[in-house]
């Protein structure tokens, strides 16, 4: 576990969440005591999967309008 200073911390914010980031917990200390732990977040288990939007509009919509139109040329 690492730990750095308050002010280590303002000076190099992107190196520390890089830590975390990383799976490892960092103590953030002022005075030489810790006011904080910082630990990365724990994977969401059941995350709501974002729709097909493109399949859900041909669907909505229909044929494109280019092979309508071809399809009325012939």
């Amino acid at each position: 576990m690492k730990s750095v200073s308050l002010r280590h911390m303002q000076h190099h914010l992107s190196d520390v969440m890089r830590h975390v980031d990383q799976g490892r917990e960092v103590l953030v200390t002022r005075r030489r005591r810790t006011i904080a732990r910082l630990v990365p977040m724990q994977p969401a288990a059941a995350r709501a999967r974002w729709p097909d939007f493109t399949a859900r509009t041909a669907r909505i919509k229909g044929r494109p309008l280019s092979a309508t139109i071809l399809a009325e040329r012939d």
